[in-house]
């Protein structure tokens, strides 16, 4: 029935022409060209209206598709209503790495850790894990990091071109992110990730501790200074971004709806079959966006998807006292001033989607906030969400063997708000048979 029912290292190269985008965040990034629309305009279902689905759908109207945009709660009320806000084009590393097995015995017997494991559910997270300490192999770091830095190199572009026709530049802040080290030992070590990271063309530099109290007089960190992405953007409201994402794409024609898709499937013609709440649909193609969910809608043979469960608290009023998002590395978590407040956002909980919010771990992210921040208050609100998380901390993109109408674009992890535009713009190219920014062959839903 149409449209649905009501109710290493790559930079950008002279290919692409100088970025129109002039109010000082985004002045010096190339522009990505427009994706083709392919023969002729389809009828495409996007399933998910987070910072993946609002891009994907504002992309596909640009190129000339008929859009639905369908969310059961509306568009950046999910995952992108509460996380961290900082676009981290910086984040070259996977999560599975030798290092990182090497602290996992001791981080899970430690409550004050970055993960926590619900012991329960450690046997439906078995095979997850196992692909984990899979993907942790060095020879298979090197080649995440590799399509990392390809994805990184291209997700200013593309957060440049839809900021732009969103109108939501405002919302945009380059102030640098820091990284504020526990001990001495850990300020030594960064000066290795500093290099690497200068290295892969990202500017990185280590902050002693005397520099760190002159840039944020108010943190209480400890003195044993910080690394310093000074060229790190985040934003003042993640929500409001994503929302002027699919504004924007409205504006272009797509139409939005708010339901809760129960079920999708590949017609024999080649169509695809969408079943919600307020009835069904047949479209031409139908992209699943649907963060931590898609694997239940998606159903047996989906990748190996997985929730990282991820809290966060508002401090209303208190957004002065830092400058610029601090991460806290010994917790693993942002303090990020943003338009509503200063947020605290962070840690990684392991456990399934229907498990009630654990309070120690709001507890502990208070704790910590008010110690480093001696004149942060109470908070105003608290919230948890889920991070859709792949085992080798790359996305999906593409479509499954037999399910060719079916194009998956979940599983970024931390980065989602960071890897969401230049997403919508793969999806729409791979849709519209043109050429693509990237290979998307290390991003295949087919790769486990």
């Amino acid at each position: 029935m149409g449209r649905g029912t009501s109710g290493v290292i790559h930079r950008m190269t002279g290919q692409i022409a100088p970025s129109t985008v002039n109010n000082g965040v985004f002045a010096a990034v190339p522009r990505l060209p427009d994706p083709q629309m392919g023969p002729r305009p389809l009828d495409i279902a996007v399933i998910g209206a987070g910072a993946i689905g609002a891009s994907t759908a504002l992309w596909l109207a640009r190129a000339g598709h008929r859009v639905t945009l369908i969310d059961r709660l509306g568009p950046g009320e999910g995952t992108s209503f509460g996380n961290a806000g900082a676009i981290a084009t910086y984040a070259l590393h996977p999560v599975a790495t030798v290092d990182t097995l090497r602290k996992v015995p001791r981080m899970l017997m430690d409550p004050e850790s970055p993960l926590s494991i619900r012991w329960r559910h450690l046997p439906r997270l078995a095979g997850w894990l196992a692909r984990f300490l899979w993907a942790s192999r060095p020879a298979r770091v090197h080649e995440i990091e590799a399509v990392l830095a390809i994805l990184m190199g291209l997700a200013e572009p593309a957060w440049a071109e839809l900021a732009r026709e969103a109108d939501t530049l405002h919302r945009v802040m380059r102030r640098g992110v820091l990284y504020v080290h526990g001990s001495e030992a850990a300020h030594r070590a960064d000066a290795a990730r500093v290099a690497a990271t200068r290295a892969a063309g990202i500017p990185a530099e280590l902050i002693p501790p005397e520099a760190l109290r002159q840039m944020e007089p108010n943190l209480n960190a400890g003195g044993h200074g910080a690394m310093l992405y000074p060229e790190a953007a985040h934003l003042l409201d993640p929500r409001g971004a994503v929302q002027a994402f699919a504004a924007a794409a409205v504006a272009r024609g797509a139409v939005l709806l708010r339901q809760d898709v129960s079920a999708v499937s590949q017609l024999p013609d080649g169509r695809v079959h969408l079943v919600h709440d307020g009835g069904d649909a047949t479209f031409d193609k139908v992209v699943v966006a649907a963060g931590a969910w898609s694997r239940r809608l998606l159903g047996p043979g989906a990748p190996p998807l997985d929730a990282e469960r991820g809290y966060h608290l508002m401090f209303e009023g208190a957004e002065e006292l830092l400058r610029r998002p601090v991460c806290w590395s010994p917790v693993g978590f942002y303090m990020t001033p943003m338009s509503a407040g200063l947020r605290v956002a962070g840690t990684v909980e392991l456990a399934d989607l229907d498990s009630p919010p654990t309070q120690r771990r709001l507890d502990m992210l208070e704790r910590h906030a008010r110690a480093l921040l001696p004149g942060l208050g109470r908070p105003t609100s608290t919230w948890l969400g889920f991070r859709p998380s792949m085992p080798d901390s790359l996305p999906v993109i593409g479509a499954m063997p037999g399910s060719p109408g079916i194009v998956h674009a979940y599983g970024h992890g931390h980065v989602g708000l960071t890897l969401g535009p230049i997403t919508g713009h793969l999806v729409a190219s791979l849709i519209g048979g043109g050429e693509a920014a990237m290979d998307l062959a290390p991003l295949a839903p087919t790769r486990f």
